[in-house]
């Protein structure tokens, strides 16, 4: 739980750093002050995240939680999609990786004199995970996996919200320039 609390803390500094990498500023234009305010679809969608996620935190709930808060946390950026999208995907990345790259179910097999007992661990990408008798797996290698996934994940979006944003004659809302 801390591994993951520290791979989402690393993700939404990378990219706070990446923002100011380009010329100070995230290099996407904001919309105008009358489109900003946050509708209350918003609130209630980040409110329902976090609600699902409490009861359930112990199976499925914990990206629901850190969706909703992340949604929370980057409400005063919803007109800044070079802040709001790559830390959105990132979080995302993160979750779907360690997901896939987690050891999920086990088997054991017994020894009676023979070869020694081992225990062996399967993930939804096919990582082997195994050990000897009472093996239990670190998740350490799936959340550094994950934590790589999601780190690259919120920077390529940085860059591809980045891209169509100098586009010549294109703003990042899609409408034409003067």
């Amino acid at each position: 739980m801390i591994v993951i609390a520290l791979g989402l803390v690393v993700i939404a500094l990378v990219a706070t750093w990446a923002l100011r990498w380009r010329r100070g500023t995230d290099g996407l234009e904001s919309k105008p002050a009358a489109q900003t305010k946050t509708p209350r679809t918003y609130w209630v969608t980040a409110a329902a995240l976090i609600a699902f996620g409490i009861p359930t935190g112990f199976s499925i709930g914990i990206p629901f939680i850190v969706l909703g808060l992340a949604l929370l946390v980057l409400a005063p950026f919803r007109d800044r999609p070079g802040i709001f999208w790559p830390t959105l995907a990132g979080i995302g990345g993160f979750f779907a990786t360690f997901v896939l790259s987690a050891p999920l179910s086990c088997s054991s097999t017994a020894s009676d004199g023979g070869p020694p007992s081992t225990t062996t661990c399967h993930n939804l990408v096919g990582l082997n995970y195994s050990g000897p008798a009472n093996y239990n797996p670190s998740i350490m290698p799936a959340a550094a996996v994950a934590l790589g996934a999601g780190l690259a994940i919120a920077a390529l979006t940085f860059l591809v919200l980045h891209q169509a944003s100098d586009r010549p004659g294109e703003s990042s809302t899609g409408s034409a320039g003067p």
